[in-house]
């Protein structure tokens, strides 16, 4: 009897400590969790991330003894933007069940019979937003997980896409799935884990398709000496094609991206190299592309505190007009003084090198850059002359194969349409000339069938191909401004329009409205073109073009070219173009096999310019076209 009892009283102590401990454990996930959510909402104010607008809501968390109950929600909320009145919120669930206790149940189910703090079964959840998806996948939800924690915070993570294929309309879209797994300690800094997808094929009902075949994710890191990763990860993609009805099909063939980071001594280097094994545009090889970019050099506890302090900013930066305004000083004051220790190590950036391979030949493109922390510690109003005092030295170099540019061009043009022989002649033409001009211009040597450019900086002197300038001489064109902070803002007048591209039409009716005769039309390849026939005092002395680049479409494009072709016969000597651009800083001049001579300057509008900027450069080379045409003797 006395047994019998002692083993009931046994029994009884057991279950009151083991529901003590599933009730400590249900409350110590339940902070898990919270901190979870937090730390993925500072993820999601990342700048490369801001523009989702994106941010995890908790719903609702219902805990008992044994398991608990947890909604999330995903919430995209885009702004409103220049008059643009904000979009209605898009909210997609997630039902996380949780067995919490030293043995769930759910954790045992699975093979698991290590003491942990919580098994989590995280499904999407079937709702207005979600129903579609949930009908494409026949009632499976299309995101699911379970995920183990352990009592030192780390967790084991394994998580599925379910497959769909499905037509509608004529388009279609076929997708394998996916799986992620992966361990994790708590800090996210030890890491093993690896990504899986067989393929994933869209087509649209204009007929335009994208396949992506055999996509492998792995990744391996370690903490090291100063609590940063170290390790390597990788991303592998068999093949990806892309085909649309206008263009040719484009098709790339064992892309991959390796990243590793590593301690040397006391420093820290990361190094990060990117591959495509073959190219081919309509079933024409255009080679292989491969790239190594590195950075050496870092301490590793000043990059560590660096880390720290700009997650901390982030989190300021993203209350908006919430944000403390003397704490949000005080951080940035931080990472300035974090960088410029950085800085005084004397790291190093390199691109060795970028690297295409075609069967005629090959190109290459390689960097060296040395750092060093400047006369005066970098601060928020940074000038150029300080920038330049930051580098130690600089090797750059190019050396382009002319058998392999002539291959690549003839290719192209063949994919327009030319026959081989023609497009091998015309490639021949066009390469050639550009060589001729390049080393007209002083832009690069022939060397053994390759055009090469060499700069080097060191030492205030700035070395291209042979020719020394003293970098003095390039900060005395800025003038005053070589010493006045930088802005990373286009200033703008007052009530000055900002031009977030050029519209030709809009170009087309300011030269019009200044005396101009313009004709609007198109280049061979579609884009606009405006051809400028006469000024305000009659006919010009050559033939003034405006040429567009990157357009998205008839009114809104990035880049434009003005030039004027004059023929000219004898040619002109090249001692006075290289006078001209010596002296000219916004254009440049060259002269063309067939004895034309032209100038001509480019007009960018990323990043937003000015409407009065515009009009000045818009009429400052008409200005500037003028007296290069009294200097070469052209007549109208």
């Amino acid at each position: 009897m006395k047994k019998t009892t002692a083993g009931l009283t046994g029994l009884v102590v057991l279950a009151a400590a083991y529901t003590g401990a599933s009730w400590y454990t249900g409350k110590r996930i339940e902070a898990k969790l919270a901190d979870t959510v937090a730390q993925l909402n500072i993820q999601l104010r990342q700048p490369d991330l801001e523009p989702l607008y994106a941010q995890i809501e908790t719903v609702a968390y219902s805990r008992g003894l044994f398991s608990s109950e947890a909604r999330y929600a995903l919430v995209r909320q885009v702004p409103a933007q220049e008059g643009v009145p904000a979009e209605p919120p898009v909210r997609i669930g997630f039902v996380n069940k949780i067995a919490h206790g030293p043995l769930a149940p759910a954790a045992i189910a699975r093979g698991n019979f290590a003491p942990g703090l919580a098994h989590i079964d995280t499904e999407l959840e079937n709702d207005e937003t979600t129903a579609e998806l949930f009908a494409l996948t026949k009632g499976r939800p299309f995101l699911s997980g379970s995920t183990r924690v352990t009592f030192s915070g780390g967790s084991d993570t394994r998580w599925a896409l379910a497959p769909i294929d499905t037509e509608k309309n004529g388009a279609r879209v076929e997708f394998s799935g996916a799986t992620l797994n992966a361990k994790m300690d708590a800090d996210l800094i030890a890491i093993d884990g690896t990504g899986e997808m067989a393929r994933v094929a869209i087509t649209d009902v204009e007929g335009q398709s994208a396949v992506i075949s055999d996509l492998k994710m792995a990744a391996k890191t370690t903490p090291g000496r100063h609590k940063l990763g170290v390790g390597d990860s990788s991303v592998t993609v068999a093949s990806m094609e892309i085909k649309t009805p206008e263009t040719p099909a484009v098709k790339l063939e064992s892309l991959s991206m390796k990243a590793v980071a590593g301690e040397e001594g006391e420093a820290v280097f990361g190094t990060v190299e990117y591959g495509v094994g073959k190219i081919l545009v309509q079933d024409k090889d255009f080679g292989s592309v491969t790239t190594a970019v590195r950075v050496a050099g870092l301490p590793g506890q000043t990059a560590k505190r660096l880390q720290e302090e700009y997650k901390a900013f982030i989190e300021l930066v993203a209350k908006g007009d919430d944000a403390d305004a003397a704490a949000l000083d005080a951080a940035q004051q931080k990472l300035l003084v974090s960088a410029n220790e950085i800085l005084a190590a004397k790291p190093s950036f390199s691109i060795d090198p970028v690297l295409w391979k075609t069967p005629q030949g090959e190109s290459r493109f390689d960097l060296k850059l040395a750092m060093q922390a400047p006369k005066q510690p970098i601060t928020s109003a940074v000038t150029p002359r300080q920038l330049l005092e930051a580098v130690a030295s600089l090797d750059a170099s190019v050396s382009i194969s002319q058998a392999m540019a002539t291959g690549v061009t003839a290719a192209v043009l063949e994919t327009q349409g030319l026959d081989a022989a023609s497009a091998q002649r015309e490639a021949q033409k066009q390469v050639g000339t550009l060589a001729g001009m390049a080393a007209m211009m002083q832009m690069g040597v022939l060397e053994n069938g390759n055009l090469v450019s060499r700069m080097r900086y060191a030492d205030g002197t700035i070395d291209l191909n042979g020719k020394q300038t003293p970098i003095e001489g390039y900060l005395e064109m800025l003038g005053p401004e070589a010493d006045q902070p930088l802005s990373f803002e286009p200033a703008l007048a007052d009530g000055e329009d900002e031009l977030g591209s050029l519209d030709p039409e809009r170009i087309a009716g300011i030269l019009e409205q200044n005396g101009y005769t313009v004709e609007t039309t198109q280049d061979d390849v579609g884009d606009p073109l405006i051809v400028v026939t006469a000024g305000p005092g009659g006919a010009l002395a050559g033939d003034t073009l405006v040429e567009f680049y990157g357009c998205e479409s008839a009114d809104s494009c990035q880049d434009m070219l003005i030039k004027t072709v004059f023929d000219t016969e004898p040619p002109v000597p090249l001692l006075a173009l290289n006078d001209w651009n010596a002296n000219n800083r916004w254009t440049r001049a060259y002269q063309t096999p067939e004895g034309e001579t032209i100038l001509e300057m480019d007009v960018n509008a990323q990043g937003g310019l000015g409407a009065e900027a515009l009009e000045s450069m818009l009429f400052g080379f008409m200005g500037l076209s003028g007296e290069f045409a009294e200097l070469i003797g052209a007549t109208p």
